[in-house]
């Protein structure tokens, strides 16, 4: 603990950070090591460690073999501030919770005196913020924005993807917590170290796939070293008891993804052997979730307490006392991030039964026997030959104690922290805004609702969601509010400085007596939008690309705010943005089809709360459809189309044939697609304007449709049966 403060003790901290610092002035780097959720899981009274948490207490422990200061922090609840706390008494707290002996009360106390503890300082650029444990228990990343936008690193080590691999085997809010904090945090990660080579792969594989991105990826497996164990301990009389008569060991939260059905449905099988000496079977873990199959099964197996025995609340002095008197142990756990209880079978010199998928066979390697988790028959016939032969487990183990090498806790801290420091001298700086780039020509989303849409269809994860540099209240499932009048967005292009753009964003007012109004500023150039609709509506304004790609949007409220709602004062809120260059003319279409896609999608889950927006939408109340159309598409009236050619002419005939039967078979999405196409070579028909407008009037995207109309109208201002479709739209837009 000697390494923890010595810095603290040197200099002192300011309570604000400069933007844009230079790394380079930083001649001494701290790793900060985030032990927020290791706080919160002693603040709740647990009095051993489990996986994680045993994860980050080592770390603190072996924190002296960094070669810079390591310094463990708790962000507040809102994770809005970076606080130390004392390292004596988080070194007290470990010491604690590794005992085997602690009291709930005791844990309770103690958590409260490093919570106390805590003082707010800086992260200097050139540090290195370090996640090792829980990420996704915050509701929000912004400050991992600010960070790096600092100049600081960010690695996070992943334990498992399970929630986003096998989502079947978690509840659906803790998966929705964790894929949204997933991306939010890989916006900004500069280092990603994973606990086993399979979890790697998973996550290589994520972050190309899913988010077109690379970023470095390394492997610290875990140890198989046990934790020490008082010599005093007491051990719980029936543990004594269940341990007299010969036994199975399975140690493992009691839920689904852990298959203990599929051992019941193998004793049940065993026992109709004969012959066969059938051991007794012990579970050991805390009911987790999903467990109602597992219950039933051991009600309807009669078994309790003849041949089955649970232990739910078990120290870690009886849990050795099980493993050193177990005959094996069974593992059959459908997915894992790395298999703890494989590892700490091995360790004990205990012979283990385990399924052989995901991590599970790089624990166990050559000393474990492995099985379908999903075949109960083939596990039946291993377990059965096993048993049959008491003889061949004891050479089994012979070999496991004689020739396995564990790996040490000391070992593993010394390959992190080796990980840790080698990224810390590394001199190439992130970029500053994060790890995504966004293209032109298409929408960029933020709420958890618009992300669950494009995470269930597969699409790409790019978002909008950490282009909030400052000025904006946490992500909803809708979008977000602005908190201050001027609130700002940064997007990273790869579009040269000077560069002029097209921006449509959709924005928002709040319900309240007052409607605030809405300028844009982008790379200098203002532009007044008037008062903001309550339903989202998009927004179109000119921009310029500032020094390196940058694409700065500074959003401004106007008028009186609405607030405090919720405890919040809200401004004005957005729930997408994209952009096009404002010479590229098919961008501009390629847009104006995900804004069309945007307005005619029906959102399927309704707004609970009065500080939402409204469920309808259009485009700005001050800008009719027909002005956003042609503003987006023309320029304000500008626009060459190619030249013609027999190729061309070809093309449009055949694009127009099929965007015609799509609409006579009613499939609108199709049609509108076809004649959105089209719309790229030919603006100058008012009746290819006027059908991609039924288009869009058939998928009950009234507003859009009225634009399309009103634009045709413009082109052919006397074809009264353009004007009659342009006030029906217009009329059904308004209600």
């Amino acid at each position: 603990m000697g390494k923890f403060y010595s810095r603290a003790q040197e200099m002192e901290f300011s309570t604000e950070a400069s933007m844009g610092s230079n790394s380079s002035l930083n001649t001494k780097p701290t790793i900060w090591l985030d032990i927020s959720d290791f706080s919160q899981y002693a603040e709740a009274g647990n009095i051993t460690v489990s996986g994680i948490q045993r994860v980050i207490a080592n770390l603190v422990t072996h924190a002296g073999l960094s070669a810079f200061d390591v310094r463990p922090v708790i962000l507040d609840r809102d994770a809005k501030a970076v606080r130390a706390a004392d390292a004596a008494l988080v070194g007290e707290l470990v010491t604690l919770l590794q005992s085997g002996a602690a009291k709930r009360d005791n844990v309770v106390a103690l958590e409260e005196r490093v919570r106390a503890s805590r003082v707010k300082v800086e992260v200097l650029p050139g540090d290195v913020y370090v996640m090792a444990g829980a990420f996704w228990i915050y509701q929000h990343y912004d400050l991992f924005s600010e960070l790096r936008a600092k100049g600081v690193k960010i690695a996070l080590f992943v334990h498992d993807l399970i929630q986003i691999r096998y989502p079947e085997y978690l509840s659906a809010d803790a998966n929705v917590q964790f894929r949204k904090s997933f991306l939010d945090v890989l916006a900004m990660v500069s280092l990603i170290l994973a606990n086993s080579e399979h979890v790697r792969s998973e996550v290589l594989e994520f972050v190309r796939s899913r988010l077109n991105l690379e970023i470095p990826v390394q492997a610290i497996t875990l140890p198989t070293e046990l934790p020490a164990i008082a010599k005093d301990a007491t051990i719980d009389d029936r543990v004594i008891e269940v341990a007299k008569r010969e036994f199975v060991l399975c140690v493992s939260t009691l839920e689904i993804r852990k298959n203990h059905v599929y051992l019941l449905k193998i004793w049940q099988k065993l026992f109709r052997e004969r012959g066969l000496l059938v051991p007794n079977l012990v579970f050991v873990g805390k009911w987790g979730w999903m467990f109602e199959e597992l219950r039933d099964h051991v009600e309807a197996s009669n078994g309790i307490d003849r041949w089955l025995f649970i232990f739910n609340e078990l120290s870690d002095a009886g849990l050795s006392y099980l493993y050193d008197r177990c005959l094996l142990t069974a593992y059959p756990s459908f997915a894992e991030g790395w298999g703890l209880p494989v590892g700490e079978s091995l360790a004990h010199g205990k012979p283990c039964l385990a399924s052989g998928v995901t991590s599970i066979p790089e624990v166990g390697g050559r000393f474990v026997r492995y099985f379908d988790p999903h075949n109960v028959e083939e596990g039946f016939q291993l377990f059965r030959d096993t048993l049959s032969d008491r003889h061949g487990i004891a050479e089994w183990a012979a070999s496991i104690k004689r020739e396995l090498k564990l790996k040490t806790w000391n070992e593993y801290c010394e390959e992190f922290y080796a990980a840790i420091d080698a990224h810390t001298m590394d001199p190439v700086t992130p970029n500053p805004l994060g790890n995504h780039v966004y293209l032109a020509n298409r929408l960029y989303y933020l709420g958890n609702d618009d992300v669950a849409r494009m995470d269930s269809k597969g699409e790409l994860l790019l978002t909008a969601r950490m282009t909030r540099v400052r000025g904006w209240h946490a992500i909803e499932h809708w979008g977000c509010w602005a908190s201050d009048r001027c609130a700002v967005l940064r997007l990273q292009t790869e579009l040269r400085e000077g560069e002029e753009v097209i921006i449509a964003m959709r924005v928002v007012a709040p319900e309240g007596d007052n409607c605030p109004s809405l300028s844009t500023e982008v790379g200098g150039i203002v532009t007044d939008h008037g008062p903001v609709s309550r339903n989202e509506v998009f927004v179109r304004f000119d921009g310029r690309v500032s020094k390196d790609g940058m694409l700065e949007i500074l959003v401004k409220s106007g008028g009186v705010p609405n607030g405090p709602l919720h405890g919040r004062i809200l401004y004005v809120g957005f729930t997408s943005v994209g952009f096009s260059l404002k010479r590229d003319i098919e961008g501009r279409v390629a847009l104006l089809e995900q804004i069309t896609e945007t307005e005619s999608r029906t959102r399927r889950q309704e707004i609970h709360t009065s500080s939402s927006p409204g469920h309808s939408s259009s485009v700005h109340d001050g800008l009719s459809p027909s002005a956003f159309i042609s503003s987006l598409l023309l320029n304000k009236g500008g626009g060459n189309s190619p030249k013609e050619s027999v190729f061309r002419r070809l093309w449009f005939r055949t694009v127009l044939i099929s965007a015609q039967r799509a609409a006579r078979r009613h499939d609108w999405r199709t049609a509108e697609k076809r004649y959105a196409r089209l719309l790229r070579y030919r603006l100058d028909q008012p009746r290819l304007i006027v059908q991609y407008g039924h288009a869009l009037k058939e998928q009950g995207a009234f507003p859009a449709a009225a634009g399309a109309y009103q634009f045709a109208l413009s082109l052919d201002p006397a074809n009264e049966e353009t004007r009659r479709l342009w006030e029906f739209a217009s009329e059904r837009a308004r209600h």
